[in-house]
């Protein structure tokens, strides 16, 4: 397995909307949140997780997006609510379909929804909560088949 984690707290304004078209690598904010991950067979399974926490600074939807390598549209997505300024999870698990053992690129990017505000990755309000101890992940996991 490989996984990248950020600590810090981070803010965006980029926003993605929360409608029938494919989130585009244009939208949200990927914050570096990104995994390059080489499978060692190709009869095996992958899996994405991603463990995200963040609030916006309005009560609306916040979404995130994962983009398989270098794609401008995303291959799934997801959005909640919440009330403003709480911290809240963005969670997923996503199995690919195909799996080649050539080195993939994973990343996410996360937002608002349009006119939301600004959002804060692993904080609230622009700052860190339970000494800046909260951390967003994306985990790439092979298993033997």
């Amino acid at each position: 397995s490989s996984h990248d984690r950020i600590i810090p707290p981070s803010t965006t304004n980029g926003t993605i909307p929360i409608d029938n078209t494919p989130p585009q690598s244009s939208e949200g904010n990927g914050f570096g949140l990104t995994v390059n991950f080489k499978p060692t067979a190709t009869a095996n399974l992958v899996y994405v997780k991603g463990d995200l926490y963040g609030s916006l600074a309005s009560t609306n939807y916040m979404a995130w997006a994962l983009f398989l390598g270098g794609s401008s549209s995303a291959i799934t997505g997801g959005a909640i609510t919440g009330a403003t300024t709480d911290l809240n999870p963005l969670s997923f698990w996503w199995q690919a379909t195909t799996v080649s053992t050539a080195t993939t690129t994973y990343d996410v990017r996360v937002g608002g929804n349009t006119g939301a505000g600004t959002f804060t990755l692993n904080g609230s309000s622009g700052a860190g909560l339970f000494g800046n101890t909260v951390a967003s992940t994306l985990t790439v996991l092979e298993v033997q088949d």
